[in-house]
């Protein structure tokens, strides 16, 4: 996709692309506009007979956002105890497979053991509060809502608030989609006859666990940003269908103790050893950073699904690179979940880092090394800079900030007297020639070394001579902010979703 980027391109532009997608006969009731409609796609006709389609979405020709996924702010303490606060709740139904598996019985001797066994404490409070709202009938959701802001948030956080982050079915069902054409393409016979579908299996099934956080709670696209201040957190969500429910805390609340909590904490690598002081941030940061992520994780679901960013040149949609991306998208967001989760353990976090990396490259520029050049992580900061407003910023960019500071500690590990000159350290070429790489440049070559050893140390193919240079030239230390170089550039994709774009020689 990178080498079709040249630049933004104009609404007139993106509202005339399109792609011409194979749709099977029988999809929606034997109505492919039908289910053209519920991906919010426009439709033309090219061939009827072959199942052939002229796709736009239909945000591109309105040239407005697709409100794939939208948040409300439902109640604060002003208006936590007006019931119509809350009315936006009802359509959501209980979220299929989330606590599914327990019964209302057990689910409530969950919540009543908690309660006896953990009074006052805010972790098990949240929990929950997250549980009730997840599993309750939907009738009962407003009042178990208004319960855990009222009674159980606000008491303890009083600049506590419940927001609702609305998914659009449209999103979905364009994931859904991707599917289905991915094995129609595989086996064209699909666009006549449905297949047999076996005993409580889904039909398309491709990947369908490895990006399934579109179809309910968004868990991966919403971690990263509630952890954005980790080990701090300032919200928390609990997932329905067609929605998610967000109660934010007011303030940054320190997610971890100093000393481990558990037996297994002992065995971490060494990582923070404790939380540090709290971040200064408001209820109106938090909402600013929460209403600005929400908008550009529109944006960007807008270019993931859009199957013109994935046609030929002849205007033909290719299923396989559109799986491909969805897929690599969700990893992304899902490493850096788990990144800034375990804060505890420094391998981890360092092995998810040149992972995110990895995939982050796959889908747009730059490259590895060149993300882990310092000149390249400050432009990146300054591209979201530039997308954010200083209260979101607050929220958002403590972590970018510190990741960079750490990458130009990395440069000071380069020790050895006969190796650094005053342009930088000299290091063998290809040739075996002597020459002299910039720290920065040298300490990005590093980070691929320690990247590259993830299949183990030593001699392999496409090994250069100066990587064992490097490896013995750098004490080793890596700061323990750099692996939220993930982090940064996850939010650069957000901040720059159209890089996402691909230029094609379509009409």
């Amino acid at each position: 996709m990178r080498s079709g980027v040249a630049a933004t391109l104009s609404g007139a532009e993106l509202a005339r692309r399109s792609a011409i997608l194979r749709l099977p006969h029988w999809m929606a009731g034997g109505d492919p506009t039908a289910f053209g409609h519920q991906c919010n796609w426009r439709l033309e006709e090219v061939d009827g007979p072959a199942g052939e389609w002229r796709v736009r979405l239909d945000e591109r020709v309105r040239r407005k956002p697709a409100r794939l996924v939208q948040v409300h702010q439902l109640a604060t303490a002003a208006n936590a105890d007006k019931k119509g606060a809350y009315s936006r709740l009802r359509p959501l139904v209980a979220a299929p497979g989330v606590g599914g598996s327990m019964p209302p019985e057990r689910i409530q001797a969950e919540l009543d053991r908690l309660a006896r066994e953990r009074p006052g404490e805010l972790t098990a409070l949240v929990y929950s509060g997250s549980l009730a709202t997840t599993t309750t009938p939907a009738e009962h959701l407003p009042t178990i809502v208004q319960q855990v802001l009222r009674d159980g948030l606000l008491p303890l956080l009083p600049d506590a608030a419940a927001y609702l982050a609305e998914v659009d079915p449209a999103l979905s069902f364009r994931y859904g989609a991707t599917r289905v054409l991915l094995q129609v393409q595989d086996d064209p016979s699909l666009i006549l006859r449905r297949p047999t579908q076996r005993r409580d299996e889904l039909i398309f099934n491709s990947g369908r666990w490895l990006f399934s956080d579109t179809a309910i709670g968004l868990g991966a696209y919403l971690s990263p940003l509630f952890l954005s201040l980790s080990p701090w957190v300032w919200a928390v969500s609990a997932p329905r269908a067609g929605g998610v429910v967000i109660y934010t805390l007011g303030g940054a609340v320190v997610g971890r103790r100093g000393e481990p909590s558990e037996l297994l904490q002992l065995f971490s690598p060494g990582g923070r050893a404790a939380a540090g002081p709290g971040p200064q941030v408001s209820a109106s940061d938090i909402d600013a950073a929460l209403r600005w992520w929400i908008a550009a994780l529109d944006r960007v679901f807008t270019e993931v699904t859009d199957p013109a960013n994935y046609s030929a040149d002849d205007g033909r949609y290719d299923e396989r690179r559109n799986f491909e991306v969805l897929l690599s998208v969700e990893q992304a967001f899902r490493n850096v979940q788990s990144l800034s989760a375990h804060d505890r353990d420094s391998h981890a976090r360092r092995v998810l880092m040149f992972d995110t990396l990895d995939t982050l490259a796959g889908i747009r520029p730059p490259d590895f090394d060149r993300m882990c050049e310092l000149a390249s992580a400050r432009q990146a900061l300054a591209d979201i800079e530039d997308a954010l407003d200083p209260a979101a910023g607050r929220v958002l960019l403590p972590r970018v900030r510190a990741s960079i500071t750490a990458l130009e500690k990395v440069q000071q590990g380069f020790f050895i007297p006969s190796r650094l000159t005053a342009g930088g350290l000299r290091v063998p070429d290809k040739q075996g020639n002597e020459r002299v790489m910039s720290l920065d440049n040298a300490a990005a070559a590093y980070l691929r070394v320690l990247r590259n050893a993830g299949h183990g140390f030593g001699s392999r193919p496409g090994q250069q001579p100066r990587d064992e240079v490097l490896l013995m030239s750098h004490n080793g230390h890596l700061p323990v902010d750099l692996p939220d170089l993930a982090y940064l550039y996850l939010l650069r994709l957000l901040a720059r979703p159209h890089d996402l774009q691909r230029r094609t020689g379509q009409r």
